[in-house]
């Protein structure tokens, strides 16, 4: 098996590992998964440059944290609006927001930030304690969006770790052939 397939290979078996251990202790603990899930996506989507990830989770918070201040905002607008218009409004002034913030605070008025204030909207609309709780949210945000990329980087440094240690003994092996055919 070509070498970069057979790594790609090892770093798919052990992210699928963690990332099913990750969902079981999610699920036995009743917490939404999903927003650890958006972090690895989006972690993957940066190529996983490592750099990326504090915008990514500090984005996906600040969006989340928008999410959890519109109701305050939308509802005493509705009387003048409507529900429509107010859910715009505010729509628009957080894309505005994030638009003229983000050279100025680009690790928190990003894209993410956008994302998440979506996916938050969407997920609201779920039946469950947990499943439509900001706060939540934002902990499985920090923390498993924090291990989930931590286990990806690590991941990375273990398939390279084998890679080197089988090209070493690959080496050896080759050394004591031509060892053996001059001797």
């Amino acid at each position: 098996m070509e070498t970069h397939y057979r790594n790609r290979l090892i770093f798919g078996v052990m992210l699928l590992a963690v990332i099913t251990l990750a969902d079981i202790i999610l699920h036995e603990l009743h917490l939404p998964s999903w927003p650890m899930f958006m972090i690895l996506m989006f972690f993957f989507l940066a190529h996983t440059d490592k750099n990326v990830a504090p915008n990514i989770i500090i984005g996906a918070l600040l969006g989340i944290a928008c999410f959890d201040i519109a109701r305050p905002i939308i509802v005493p607008l509705v009387p003048f609006t409507g529900l429509f218009t107010a859910r715009l409004l505010y729509l628009l002034g957080m894309v505005g927001s994030i638009i003229l913030f983000r050279e100025f605070v680009p690790i928190a008025f990003n894209d993410y930030a956008f994302a998440f204030l979506l996916l938050s909207g969407m997920a609201s609309r779920e039946r469950s304690d947990t499943a439509s709780n900001p706060i939540t949210w934002m902990i499985v945000t920090l923390v498993g969006g924090i291990v989930i990329i931590l286990a990806i980087l690590s991941i990375r440094q273990i398939v390279v770790l084998i890679e080197t240690r089988r090209a070493r003994k690959a080496a050896r092996a080759r050394k004591a052939a031509v060892q053996r055919l001059q001797g």
